[in-house]
């Protein structure tokens, strides 16, 4: 008689944590496992760097010529605008050129030493971390690199001024710049596509 009780308990029991079971699922689950990343998820997260190699650009309206790495995509080619970027645009790395069109009487030679003079006084003061003259195929400019901004978000540049004739005076001006908090790790990047520069003139 006891082993039948005990046989009629232990049944109720089990039907009972069948129902319970049956009722709220999440019972059985004591977390739910989250999933491995796969191979895409990791490479998405991958940060941009540089390629090695490098890609050659003709600008060819402006009598100007340049190598980017080849990972490097172009945003605009356009007449008196070109700029490329590395993607994904994470840190904001890449390069803009722009042309002013000043004219044949532009005073060209003050100008230039207005701008080296001005990139000189903000090193001074500290707005710029170093100053160099830079000759880019047949012109020569100043070269100069502002200091690390307040916030890692705010863009820092390499910039590159000079003046170039050809129906008159152009004023060329390059940015290489970055998201502050990856500048210097862009650095020799934008580096060495200055060095590529070529800038025809008269």
């Amino acid at each position: 008689m006891r082993r039948l009780l005990g046989m009629l308990v232990a049944g109720a029991f089990l039907l009972s944590a069948a129902s319970l079971a049956a009722q709220f699922p999440g019972i059985k689950k004591k977390k739910e496992e989250k999933p491995a990343a796969t191979s895409e998820s990791k490479s998405e997260s991958k940060e941009a760097i540089s390629s090695d190699t490098m890609t050659a650009v003709a600008w060819a309206d402006n009598s100007i010529s340049f190598e980017v790495p080849t990972n490097w995509d172009k945003l605009m080619l356009e007449r008196d605008i070109a700029s490329y970027m590395l993607m994904p645009a994470t840190d904001g790395a890449g390069i803009s050129l722009n042309i002013s069109r000043m004219g044949k009487d532009f005073p060209a030679a003050q100008s230039m030493k207005a701008n080296r003079d001005d990139a000189a006084k903000k090193k001074s003061n500290g707005q710029v971390t170093e100053v160099a003259d830079v000759t880019a195929g047949k012109v020569k400019g100043v070269m100069y690199i502002e200091a690390a901004p307040a916030s890692g978000d705010d863009v820092r540049r390499m910039t590159w001024i000079g003046f170039q004739k050809k129906n008159g005076w152009n004023q060329v001006t390059v940015h290489l710049s970055a998201k502050g908090s990856a500048f210097a790790k862009h650095e020799p990047a934008f580096r060495k596509v200055l060095a590529t520069l070529k800038v025809e003139s008269e």
